[in-house]
């Protein structure tokens, strides 16, 4: 079967552009042209992957992908969007979307990102051999994407699952900022993003998961991190 991929995005030529390289690489595509629209189908369909622009009538791009990973929805977001300024980027980033390409764009250069990011994905949920981990008091579950407590679940957003998981699949083993960034974006970075996101990532890793499990996430100075397993 194929794959899917949503489609949000108010300008129609844009649109179209997206759906012809989109279908042109096999995917199954549907579209939305406003944020009510694209929270709607993506809870409904759970398509693979999201291009989503950000700037489109109802919630924003950045307040639908907010939406959507607190509905758990953890399929690759990519922004798609005229607009360069890093805080934005950041902010997407933040809170979940997995890259940011800026308009005009190639369409080879789309066509090779949303292929980047399904094939991370699959990687990544082939990557953790068994579903459930304990770290100290947390259980996580990768297979459904849940960080356990005492009972209670801890959010997590889909870059800090990335980082997270990156980290399980190789204990004791150091993996350099570097090997994690490539991991988070797919070894395509736009201009001004840099390892210190990963830096934030490891950050918050910690602040969730508490200080039991978060000591058991060690920096190795000058290179990267650890995660302790015994």
């Amino acid at each position: 079967m194929s794959q899917t991929v949503l489609i949000v995005e108010d300008e129609p030529d844009i649109r179209k552009l997206e759906v012809f390289v989109m279908e042109g690489e096999g995917y199954r595509v549907l579209t939305a042209d406003n944020g009510d629209d694209a929270i709607r189908i993506a809870l409904e369909e759970n398509p693979d992957l999201i291009l989503l622009d950000i700037i489109i009538p109802g919630p924003d791009g950045l307040e639908v992908c907010r939406r959507l990973r607190e509905e758990k929805l953890f399929s690759p977001i990519l922004f798609v969007t005229a607009r360069k300024e890093q805080w934005e980027q950041v902010a997407g980033l933040t809170i979940g979307a997995d890259h940011y390409i800026v308009k005009p764009f190639s369409p080879a250069y789309l066509a090779s990102l949303v292929r980047a990011a399904l094939r991370r994905e699959s990687a990544y949920r082939e990557e953790v051999e068994s579903p459930t981990v304990l770290i100290a008091d947390v259980e996580l579950d990768f297979s459904a994407k849940r960080a356990m407590r005492d009972g209670e679940e801890i959010h997590l957003t889909p870059g800090e699952w990335i980082v997270l998981e990156s980290l399980a699949a190789n204990p004791d083993r150091v993996l350099s900022r570097e090997q994690l960034q490539e991991r988070l974006w797919d070894a395509v970075t736009d201009e001004g993003i840099s390892s210190r996101t990963v830096d934030m990532h490891i950050s918050r890793l910690r602040q969730k998961l508490g200080e039991a499990a978060g000591e058991q996430i060690v920096t190795a100075r000058n290179f990267g991190y650890r995660l302790n397993r015994t």
